[in-house]
């Protein structure tokens, strides 16, 4: 079965939005960022924590894979993570030192 030119546009249309959401990719982070929001993010390198709060999960569904690097608080009274009133929130391939 042949569609019309017209629906094959629509359908075409569809597959790209789909696609491109699927493919959506991390932010990177080499910093401590004090207000993530919903999404995926990664680090690129160790940080050590120069926020009160270094990583701060203000939605739900985020992710935060630090690919194995550290985040480190340097023996500081400094948060490493805070997450309050928040759902899905992924923390993972992590070493956390020193908070």
């Amino acid at each position: 079965m042949f569609f019309s030119k017209k629906v094959s546009r629509i359908l075409y249309f569809f597959v790209l939005i789909i696609l491109s959401v699927c493919f959506i990719s991390a932010e990177d982070l080499n910093s401590c960022n004090n207000a993530l929001v919903s999404g995926t993010y990664t680090l690129t390198q160790d940080i050590i924590a120069d926020l009160d709060t270094c990583f701060s999960f203000t939605q739900d569904n985020i992710v935060l894979d630090c690919q194995g690097y550290t985040v480190d608080g340097n023996l500081s009274m400094l948060t490493g993570f805070e997450a309050v009133s928040v759902n899905n929130i992924t923390i993972r391939n992590c070493t956390i030192a020193n908070f």
